[in-house]
C-alpha cells in the first residue's frame, strides 16, 4: 500500500506533465490537416482493416503508458544513468514526505533486483510497481476495486497537504518543486496542468477529478 501511493502519485505527475507539454507541443509541431475524401478512403471498412486499426491503438497505448512509466522511473533516478540506488530511492520517498527504513529499503531492492547488481533497472522497476499495485489474479473484483480506490485516496492525499479535500495549485507546485522538477517552480505551468483536470472550473482538482484523469489516461497500471 506504501509504495503503491508513492507510484500513483508520481504517475499523476507524469500524467500532468505529459498532457501540458507533450500535447501542446505535437499539435504546435504536427497540426492535424483535414482528410480529403477520396474513391478509396470512401470504401467501407473491412474487417481487416478494423483489426489493423485496434491493432495500431493499442501499440500506442503501450507505448504512452511505457513513456509515462519512464518519467516515474526518471524521478527515481536522480543521475540519469539508468538505474536506481538505493539512495536515489531513499531520497525520492523523502521529498514525498514519506520515510521508510534502510532495511524496508534493502528489502525492496533485493527482491526486486533479478540479476543481483545491486541497483533497480527499468525493467525491474516496472515489477516492483505491478507488486505494489495489488494485481493479483486471486483477488475477486470487489476486493481489486476497493484496493484500487484506498490506492487512489492516498495517492490523492500526497497534495492534498491541508486535507481539505481539493488539490491548491500551490499544493501541485509544492510536490513538483520536492521531486525537483522546474515546472512546480512556475506557477502558470501548475495552473495550466490544474485546467486540465479541473471539470468543475474551480481552479482545483478534488477527488473525483484526480480519479476520473487517472482511470481516463490509465494511468492505474493496466499494462
Amino acid at each position: 500500500m506504501f509504495l503503491a501511493t508513492v507510484f500513483l502519485a508520481l504517475l499523476f505527475v507524469a500524467g500532468l506533465v505529459a498532457t501540458l507539454f507533450h500535447s501542446s507541443l505535437v499539435q504546435y509541431l504536427f497540426p492535424k490537416k483535414p482528410i480529403k475524401a477520396s474513391p478509396a478512403s470512401s470504401s467501407p471498412e473491412t474487417p481487416k482493416n478494423k483489426m489493423k486499426t485496434a491493432s495500431n491503438d493499442d501499440d500506442q497505448g503501450s507505448s504512452n503508458k511505457a513513456e509515462e512509466l519512464r518519467q516515474v522511473f526518471a524521478t527515481f533516478d536522480k543521475n540519469g544513468d539508468g538505474f536506481i540506488t538505493r539512495q536515489e530511492l531513499r531520497e525520492s520517498l523523502r521529498n514525498m514526505r514519506m520515510a521508510m527504513s534502510e532495511k524496508e529499503i534493502d528489502e525492496i531492492v533485493v527482491k526486486f533486483d533479478s540479476n543481483g547488481d545491486g541497483l533497480i533497472d527499468f525493467e525491474e522497476f516496472c515489477l516492483l510497481i505491478s507488486e505494489c499495485m495489488g494485481r493479483g489474479d486471486e483477488a475477486g473484483e470487489d476486493d481489486r476495486k476497493e484496493e484500487e480506490e484506498e490506492n487512489l485516496k492516498e495517492a490523492f492525499g500526497v497534495f492534498d497537504s491541508n486535507k481539505d479535500g481539493l488539490i491548491s495549485v500551490e499544493e501541485l507546485a509544492l510536490v513538483l518543486t520536492s521531486l525537483g522538477l522546474r515546472e512546480g517552480k512556475k506557477m502558470e505551468d501548475c495552473k495550466e496542468m490544474i485546467k486540465k483536470v479541473d471539470v468543475d472550473g474551480d481552479g482545483m482538482v478534488d477527488f473525483q477529478e484526480f480519479k476520473t484523469m487517472m482511470k481516463s489516461r490509465k494511468l492505474v497500471l493496466a499494462f
